[in-house]
């Protein structure tokens, strides 16, 4: 067994685990892609839900009171919902370079905006909840496919 010089034992060591730097990054490119697809869906059924509750309000506060019980309340609710989940959204850093630190600090801001969004569907859903079902079942999907994208992120990291 022969003993090799640093710069030679550096260039092999970086030779043999290039392949493996560059699984990994792409594997966590693709789990911060995923993310960022359900953001920018997620801000559109926001966009969605603050155009439909505008819409609404402009027959008029008084015709929406008449119309059913609590719709005002709904249609209220709806347009705070989509604001707050374009404000969580906004409040996201996506990482320009995948490394440990920038995948850690996205992963622990991803975590607190979805907290945000957890509280906010849990006060708001019960008010929104006869009406507008298309609308919030398509947020609620997409917030649950946020957690779970977060989820693997999470296992990314710790491995």
């Amino acid at each position: 067994m022969s003993i090799l010089p640093l710069a030679e034992f550096q260039k092999k060591f970086e030779k043999a685990t290039q392949k493996k730097i560059q699984k990994i990054r792409k594997k966590g490119n693709n789990i911060i892609k995923n993310i960022v697809k359900i953001l920018e869906s997620l801000e559109e059924e926001a966009q969605d839900m603050i155009k439909k509750s505008r819409e609404e309000l402009k027959e008029g506060v008084e015709v929406l009171a008449k119309k059913k019980a609590g719709y005002l309340d709904a249609v209220r609710s709806l347009e705070k919902f989509g604001e707050n989940i374009i404000a969580a959204i906004s409040n996201v850093k996506v990482p320009s370079e995948i490394n440990h630190e920038s995948i850690t600090e996205f992963y622990k801001n991803l975590t607190e905006n979805l907290i945000m969004l957890e509280k906010t569907k849990n006060k708001l859903d019960h008010k929104i909840h006869p009406y507008f079902i298309i609308l919030r079942t398509r947020v609620k999907g997409l917030i649950k496919k946020l957690k779970d994208e977060s989820n693997t992120l999470k296992k990314f990291i710790e491995t």
